[in-house]
């Protein structure tokens, strides 16, 4: 048999040289449609994992924003990809949309994913105590209320000997204190063409039941001095159409008055996440991650 031959390390003129990184991942997997609990049908996480059974990696719970209708969840996925390169587990959480469940469904559901992950932590390679959540729009309002409330009607009983507490949560563009966005008028039996458009509080009743719902879905209501809260990062386009600025503007100062950690960035010429989603917003929640979590 012939010798294999064996060639020198060779450095041809004009050749030049990058340099390997073996300190982040490469090549995370893509895990789809894992149920985390049935409801009135099964509910799924779509995670995005580079780590080995056993390990204690970081995560990220994302929420995706849907105006609380059904989510389109699986489009979120690239956009994604950057945080699991990073070293964090991201589980997408899909929830209960308004036409099945009002308030307060997707905190429920929100919240017993963050335990699932938290019951399943060994064979998802994730350290328990390391989990933070984040989400767009009305996922962004979902995972403030999920991260800052104590609310009792919040859980559920999947997964109850896990906390749903995290430590941290990063916002984008949510919407916060509803009431000062669109009034809900009017006395007694709400009509049903009116319900309809109701979005979160489309399962109310009465209007007295629906400004009710507006209150208890506030998270400023939630923030007080004398209770521990995780940091929580804000973004927010200061052109956004439909979630106005100044929704961020309250959360961030009531977050701050009561001194609490909270970061703010607004993203100066972007809309309702048009041009928010870019490498350099990217790496700002990457840098908070890897600060608090």
């Amino acid at each position: 048999m012939a010798e294999k031959l064996r060639f020198p390390n060779e450095y041809p003129e004009g050749m030049q040289v990058l340099y390997a990184d073996h300190s982040r991942p490469q090549h995370p997997n893509y895990y789809p449609d894992v149920v985390y609990v049935e409801r009135n049908r099964p509910l799924s996480l779509q995670i995005i994992s580079q780590s080995n059974p056993g390990e204690r990696n970081p995560a990220l719970v994302f929420v995706q924003g849907s105006g609380w209708q059904p989510q389109k969840i699986k489009l979120y996925m690239p956009k994604l990809m950057a945080f699991a390169r990073a070293g964090y587990v991201v589980v997408s959480v899909e929830y209960r949309y308004s036409e099945e469940a009002g308030y307060p469904a997707q905190i429920q559901d929100t919240r017993t994913a963050i335990r699932y992950v938290k019951a399943h932590a060994e064979e998802l390679g994730v350290d328990p105590e390391r989990i933070a959540l984040m989400g767009d729009s009305s996922g962004g309002h979902t995972v403030l209320m999920s991260g800052l409330t104590d609310a009792a009607d919040l859980d559920t009983p999947e997964y109850g000997e896990y906390s749903a507490d995290v430590a941290a949560v990063i916002d984008y563009y949510a919407p916060t204190d509803m009431s000062q966005m669109f009034e809900i008028a009017g006395e007694g039996e709400i009509p049903e063409e009116v319900r309809q458009n109701l979005l979160l509080y489309r399962h109310a009743k009465t209007y007295e039941e629906a400004r009710e719902l507006q209150q208890l879905s506030n998270p400023l209501r939630y923030i007080r001095k004398e209770r521990p809260l995780p940091p929580v990062l804000i973004l927010h386009g200061d052109e956004d159409p439909i979630v106005p600025f100044h929704q961020s503007v309250i959360l961030f100062e009531k977050l701050r008055a009561c001194g609490h950690k909270a970061e703010f960035y607004k993203i100066l010429g972007a809309g309702h996440g048009m041009g928010t989603w870019i490498p350099e917003v990217d790496d700002v929640v990457i840098r908070f991650l890897k600060a608090h979590v």
